[in-house]
């Protein structure tokens, strides 16, 4: 399913003219050299991007690359520099078989040739050694090495080699070869059948180099003596259109979203009436909500409280077609081929309203955030928190993709989740919004789906019954005598102390925090008498909602509540003195 919806795609691309043509595909080239008609090196362009804070090169459509890994095999009529021009920052005994590869290899192929470009680049290969990098127009530039390069014929033309038309004739009467046919089980035509899959690139986590949704390379993969690609015939066209297809996506940052290296998610739609780019933007709006752009987060409100009140989206200006088809593949890194960690798909409709209701599930009050928070955020928040920072490489890859899949499905968040985020905030003390609203999340989906009637508090709830969430309040207005009697100076709160095992186990620690808590009431009684009349107040109120004796210990869902609660009452502080001001 995946390769044919990945196939139909391509399809939909080369309608609209942005497919490479047969046998080429798109790499990353920064440099340009240029040839004068005597083979002789005349320029070096710099064909790479400068517009930002660090030159990036420039896609274009090349012939096809070998598949190759530890062996040496060279491109056509474009390489990296080991190959083309024999030097590089190291490993330069094998840059010198690169080299020797890529000359005879082009020189064999370019022999019989009559275009004056091509004859420029045999007359290059067959004068030019490593040594002469030392010498103009190359002069040692350290940039150059290791990157790939293309050549140029220096005749007034805007045309590089690989793209006049006698290499394209050449390069495609090379690419052929003769292989076995058989019915391709994508098209159901009988074709030449792709014995191996070209790379995936891109990919977060993933070998640069590429690597393969498909393929078989051990004996034990082989079935009824069949090797390789022919296990799952695919003919040679749909296997370079799927993988162009995907490769498409994964360069485009609208189209993709990356989870650190653990998981890169990609979308795109199929529409017959061509509306399918407004069908993306939309998703992509959704999935990766800008966080700069004003007037791009009104538009998301406003269709979250759309999709959230079940209106159609055609209340959108402009509305895209709610019965568009999209597709979502959730890839992950997995040595050297891709695990497919989730495959999705369904109208625009079902996708906008799993999504909403993610958000729904997410909601607090005091909204603790001005733009929905994007799924990188989210996932960010699972990891260590070191001095309120997190990394990347701290993101468990199951856990990302589960997450993932839980938001674009409607099913319930992976139970780890909530185990994870609860360890956290006992271990590293960061009580942050997006954590606890993580927390409310899993509860809250786990309960409307077993149809459990308890409501999991949006804002401030004195009446909840549950024992966790009130104790997390109790623990808040500790909190709050202690920071108000002794000032914000103080080298450490309770919450700093305390935070783990109070939530954990609450009999062993609150009568401690208690303790604490009468010294520092007292000192507010002279101070400040009005505040500690107004948390002692507090305190009664929500001890009031509790048993005679505090529980040994909360479950993980219960200090879930513990950490909504003290947020909650936590908030309220702040609540009060924005409303002062």
């Amino acid at each position: 399913m995946i390769i044919a919806a990945l196939n139909r795609y391509y399809q939909c691309l080369d309608e609209k003219g942005e497919t490479s043509p047969e046998g080429f595909r798109e790499e990353k080239i920064s440099y340009a050299i240029v040839l004068s008609k005597q083979g002789k090196a005349v320029a070096v362009h710099d064909l790479r991007d400068s517009s930002g804070k660090k030159p990036q090169p420039k896609l274009l459509a090349v012939p096809r690359p070998p598949k190759r890994t530890a062996g040496i095999k060279a491109c056509f009529l474009w390489d990296k520099t080991s190959y083309v021009l024999g030097v590089t920052k190291d490993k330069k005994e094998r840059a010198a078989k690169e080299h020797q590869a890529f000359k005879d290899t082009m020189i064999e192929a370019l022999n019989n040739s009559t275009d004056s470009g091509l004859l420029a680049l045999q007359k290059f290969l067959q004068d030019w050694s490593p040594e002469k990098f030392a010498q103009p127009p190359f002069d040692n530039n350290e940039e150059i090495l290791d990157s790939n390069v293309i050549f140029k014929l220096d005749d007034g033309k805007h045309e590089y080699l690989h793209d006049r038309q006698a290499a394209k004739k050449l390069w495609l009467s090379q690419k052929k070869e003769k292989r076995e046919t058989g019915v391709c089980m994508i098209s159901g035509k009988v074709a030449p059948i792709a014995r191996l899959h070209t790379e995936i690139k891109r990919v977060s986590g993933a070998q640069s180099s590429g690597a393969n949704i498909v393929s078989f390379n051990k004996d034990s993969f082989t079935s009824f003596n069949k090797k390789q690609g022919d296990n799952s015939p695919v003919s040679q066209l749909v296997a370079d259109q799927y993988v162009e297809a995907l490769n498409y996506l994964l360069c485009k940052d609208g189209r993709k979203i990356s989870i650190g290296n653990a998981t890169t998610t990609v979308f795109w739609a199929i529409a017959e009436d061509q509306k399918a780019d407004q069908a993306e933007n939309f998703l992509s709006a959704l999935l990766n909500p800008s966080t700069t752009d004003e007037q791009e987060t009104g538009k998301l409100q406003k269709l979250l409280d759309i999709v959230s009140k079940g209106r159609p989206l055609k209340e959108l200006e402009p509305y895209p077609d709610p019965n568009t088809e999209i597709f979502i593949l959730g890839l992950s890194p997995n040595a050297s081929r891709l695990s497919i960690r989730f495959w999705q798909t369904g109208t625009l409709e079902f996708f906008a309203d799993k999504i909403a209701r993610h958000y729904r599930d997410l909601q607090l009050e005091p909204l603790p955030w001005k733009t929905p928070p994007s799924i990188w955020k989210l996932v960010l928040k699972t990891t260590p928190s070191r001095k309120d920072k997190h990394e990347a490489k701290d993101v468990w890859p199951h856990l990302a993709g589960e997450m993932m899949r839980a938001i674009i499905s409607g099913r319930n968040y992976p139970y780890s989740l909530l185990t994870t985020i609860v360890m956290r905030m006992r271990t590293d003390g960061d009580i942050s919004c997006l954590r606890v609203a993580l927390a409310k999340a899993v509860i809250t989906r786990k309960m409307r789906i077993n149809n459990n009637e308890e409501e999991i508090p949006v804002s401030l709830d004195k009446n909840c019954d549950n024992h966790g969430y009130q104790l997390g309040r109790w623990f808040a207005e500790l909190e709050n005598a202690q920071q108000s009697a002794l000032g914000k100076d103080i080298g450490a709160t309770i919450k700093d102390q305390y935070y783990g095992s109070a939530s954990a186990n609450p009999a062993a620690t609150f009568p401690t925090l208690i303790r604490k808590y009468h010294n520092h009431i007292s000192k507010l009684d002279r101070d400040k008498a009005g505040l500690a009349v107004n948390i002692e107040k507090n305190i009664s109120e929500i001890v009031d909602k509790l048993s005679s004796e505090f529980p040994n210990t909360l479950t993980i869902e219960d200090q879930g509540r513990f950490a909504i609660g003290y947020y909650h009452q936590r908030s309220l502080r702040f609540t009060k003195k924005e409303e002062k001001k």
